[in-house]
């Protein structure tokens, strides 16, 4: 019995100075993260105060380049000026990755090199094309898309639009606002109308739909003569019943409620597979008429100026003369600290 007292307060020892041991480590530790806290912040606080101290310093010179840098922002207002305009377009027939890449090989011609061969590609004058910079394609999935929906989903979505893709925005971005919305407008629709890709997959595509359309007619026409065959069976069951008063004809074991109640729901289900099929097939037949390669939403737009405002250049400007200063001063602190080292 005191043998087991013993063990049990040894035991007991054993465990309050593990309890001790934990506590100790995990003081250390906390002690170690509140030393780098601190060393940090005060790093921090030391930078802020040699800043400070050197902006004080040099604050004619700080106040004289930031005005410089405000002006030249000013007067620079227009260097990065250029124009745009936006159309967004059904594409039926050439879709996904390979309607980008079409529209991507036209944009590797917007250069010297290149304007010629894009002249051609688009059937305007050389003087016009010469002043596109850049043009560019982008998918309705992968504009509105992203951030709205999960990861997970959004990659599904997008392997999905490579290849189905059907509604693009193309951009047209040019140098000058001298040529007409209808100069880039007649110039796609030329392009589009004479692209050979497009009318393979367009006469491919118009192929099975008119074989589409086939099998709908045919397909219609046999729910047709079902449901007249229905409705017969409805009538003469309905004479049967008038002429029998005592004995009403039944079906079989397997439908106890008689062949005219049968013959009513089978009717009603070819009529609603009829509806389906006439709005399927008034579909592919709008698919038929549509004219042209490519199906115009919007057309393009007006040219509109894309640039940073006046304020904005001049900020941009005050902030770029600021920062260039700062470390312009630093470097010079930075090299009387070296040539010190050094003993120059």
């Amino acid at each position: 019995m005191e043998h087991s007292n013993k063990d049990t307060g040894n035991q007991s020892s054993k465990n309050k100075n593990d309890e001790i041991d934990l506590i100790e480590l995990f003081s250390i530790i906390g002690d170690k993260i509140k030393s780098v806290f601190s060393g940090v912040f005060g790093a921090f606080i030391s930078l802020l105060v040699y800043l400070y101290k050197k902006i004080y310093t040099w604050k004619i010179v700080v106040g004289i380049v930031v005005v410089i840098g405000g002006i030249t922002g000013y007067l620079m207002k227009n260097t990065s000026q250029y124009y745009s305009s936006k159309a967004s377009i059904n594409s039926p027939y050439l879709k996904g990755v390979d309607f980008t890449n079409e529209l991507n090989e036209l944009n590797a011609l917007c250069n010297e090199d290149g304007w010629e061969k894009l002249s051609k590609q688009l059937n305007l004058p050389l003087n016009i094309v010469s002043n596109i910079s850049e043009i560019s394609a982008i998918g309705y999935t992968d504009k509105y898309l992203k951030g709205k929906v999960s990861e997970e989903i959004l990659d599904s979505l997008l392997m999905y639009s490579l290849q189905n893709e059907e509604r693009f925005d193309i951009t047209v971005s040019t140098k000058t606002n001298d040529f007409s919305k209808e100069d880039i407008q007649k110039g796609f629709e030329y392009f589009f109308d004479k692209n050979r890709y497009i009318n393979k997959y367009k006469k491919v595509y118009q192929s099975g739909l008119k074989d589409r359309e086939l099998t709908l007619i045919d397909q219609k026409q046999k729910l047709k003569e079902f449901n007249e065959a229905y409705k017969e069976v409805i009538k003469s069951q309905a004479k049967l019943t008038s002429e029998q008063s005592s004995n009403v004809l039944r079906l079989s074991s397997k439908n106890d409620e008689g062949i005219i109640k049968e013959s009513g729901d089978k009717s009603m289900e070819t009529m609603l597979e009829e509806r389906n099929l006439s709005e399927s097939l008034v579909t592919v037949r709008k698919q038929l008429t549509v004219e042209g390669n490519v199906e115009f939403v919007n057309r393009f737009s007006e040219l509109n100026t894309v640039s940073l405002s006046t304020k904005g250049k001049t900020a941009l400007g005050m902030f770029i003369g600021f920062v260039s200063i700062l470390a312009f001063v630093i470097l010079v602190d930075l090299n009387r600290y070296l040539k010190k080292k050094s003993e120059l």
